[in-house]
């Protein structure tokens, strides 16, 4: 990954330039923002070339990693790999 924006406690911006050949040349973003009093983190993984099942795996590995985030943040304890049993 490169960094091609950062924005000290607020957003970081990624492009891919190395690793899976799917992911080159996507972009990932993560924004944090300030709503009713909590924070919100904004993800983004842009720019692919195709919606492959690659792609679909993916998007589905990330919103399991975002609500682990969600829950370590909350109580002190998250699942980031969520397809296994603890």
């Amino acid at each position: 990954m490169k960094v091609t924006k950062l924005e000290k406690n607020k957003f970081v911006a990624w492009e891919c330039i190395g690793g899976d050949k799917e992911w080159i040349g996507t972009h990932f973003s993560f924004e944090l923002n300030e709503k009713d009093g909590k924070t919100e983190l904004m993800f983004t993984q842009a720019d692919w070339a195709s919606q492959t099942l690659f792609y679909a795996n993916c998007n589905y590995h990330w919103g399991g990693y975002m609500k682990s985030l969600k829950d370590y943040a909350e109580t002190g304890t998250g699942k980031p790999n969520h397809d296994k049993e603890y």
